[in-house]
């Protein structure tokens, strides 16, 4: 859709403040954490083309790891902070990438000073881990935040209270030529009120209930008074 959108094919996309970022910078490494300085950082590469992002949503959808919520109760876990002290009595399972990938074991250390148990190299936020988290294998794994299935599976995110992952939050990114006022009001409106706990449920109503997708965002939007 980038492409598109740089050769002026289409007006308006959605992207991902710090993928976005990394696509028009050419993987030169800017995006960090901080949703809004990743778009600002965005927007310096945006301008020259004629596109401009706009205000990014609390919504993302990045590399986040999960515990089930037994695992969370036990321990009293919400934030990955919260895992410091009991870390090496846990197995952590992600892809077989994850001890190399700064977003992953070493950045786990290096933000966290996260020591655990054991590794054990799965898929990346595939079957496999499921399934690891399913008969016990594994009591961290590796998933992406805004999954499906996360509610169906018992699973609940720990929040990246230091932001280890890069930002990808929601953001609309349009050609400046359309960017009129109301059209920015309009869409920062819908950014502000979209979370991160909507692309869960709306992504598990279409890919786990098979429901319309233009039909589930009608309805989220109607459901926050925006007119269809």
């Amino acid at each position: 859709m980038a492409p598109a959108l740089k050769s002026g094919q289409i007006d308006l996309y959605i992207g991902y403040a710090a993928t976005d970022l990394e696509y028009y910078n050419n993987k030169a490494g800017e995006a960090n954490g901080d949703s809004t300085a990743t778009t600002s950082k965005l927007n310096g590469h945006l301008q020259s083309l004629g596109l401009v992002a706009l205000t990014p949503s609390a919504a993302v959808d990045q590399n986040a790891f999960a515990v089930t919520k037994a695992t969370a109760a036990k321990y009293n876990l919400t934030k990955l902070s919260d895992l410091a002290p009991v870390a090496s009595q846990l197995v952590l399972g992600a892809g077989p990438e994850c001890p190399t990938r700064p977003y992953c074991q070493p950045g786990l250390d290096s933000v966290y000073g996260l020591h655990f148990k054991k590794f054990v190299a799965l898929d990346t936020d595939g079957p496999a881990t499921r399934a690891a988290f399913k008969n016990g294998t594994i009591d961290v794994g590796l998933v992406f935040s805004s999954d499906g299935d996360l509610n169906q599976l018992g699973l609940v995110v720990l929040q990246d209270d230091k932001h280890l992952e890069a930002a990808d939050n929601v953001v609309p990114i349009l050609r400046s030529a359309v960017a009129t006022d109301e059209a920015k009001k309009v869409l920062n409106e819908i950014s502000a009120k979209l979370t991160t706990s909507d692309l869960v449920t709306l992504n598990s109503q279409v890919q786990i209930q098979h429901q319309d997708p233009d039909a589930v965002a009608k309805a989220w939007l109607e459901q926050h008074n925006f007119g269809m």
